[in-house]
């Protein structure tokens, strides 16, 4: 009777230590399910020229914590739809309002933010760099975050219109980094916060300036 008992504690034992593991392995299912089903709609929005609701089911996913390489893929396919619909002729009643900064202008500058924040959260300096216009002191900056912390959060604001009417302005701050060996800093109030402006590099939202 004593043996029984001792066999019937392991293997109670044994269903306790795995169900974290089956447990892990139906969340994991789920949040494939839930993928799967975001991919058919985006694409399905993007074959029926939906950019904007094709975008902010982007943004759903994003805020449901889902990431996966095909949904990094939709997005560059999106914004290069969004850019050669940029590249259409606008109407002629655009031609009253010609300077004026427009809703797509804005859109435009917010793709480039992110950009931004999402090449510095990754460590990617060649792409900070691509996407910036950086004074030295600036550069000497990102030199050093990038050579002595491993990772970081970045927080950047909406961009909002310039009073030149040709440019925007935004704010990044860091939030949080991490140090190589695994520690959590914060930045100094020096150089914790940057102004950014946003302008058109041959004819294109491509540069930050800070």
């Amino acid at each position: 009777m004593k043996r029984l008992k001792t066999i019937g504690t392991t293997i109670c034992a044994l269903l306790i230590a795995t169900s974290p593991t089956y447990a892990q392995q139906n969340e994991q299912t789920e949040k494939q399910l839930l993928l799967d089903q975001y991919l058919k709609e985006i694409e399905s929005l993007i074959s029926a020229n939906q950019l904007e609701a094709a975008r902010d089911k982007l943004a759903e996913a994003s805020a449901n914590d889902l990431r996966d390489e095909s949904l990094e893929i939709i997005y560059s396919q999106l914004r290069l739809l969004e850019s050669i619909n940029d590249s259409k002729p606008e109407p002629a009643i655009s031609a009253a309002i010609a300077g004026e900064l427009t809703d797509r202008d804005k859109l435009a500058a917010v793709d480039l933010l992110d950009s931004l924040r999402v090449a510095m959260e990754n460590g990617q300096l060649d792409q900070v760099r691509r996407f910036t216009d950086a004074t030295p002191q600036t550069e000497s900056l990102l030199n050093a975050v990038f050579e002595n912390y491993s990772a970081m959060k970045i927080e950047v604001s909406a961009p909002e219109a310039d009073n030149d009417g040709a440019s925007f302005l935004a704010t990044l701050k860091f939030k949080e980094l991490t140090t190589t060996d695994g520690n959590t800093a914060f930045p100094a109030d020096a150089w914790k916060t940057h102004r950014l402006r946003i302008i058109k590099s041959e004819g294109v939202w491509q540069k930050v300036l800070w």
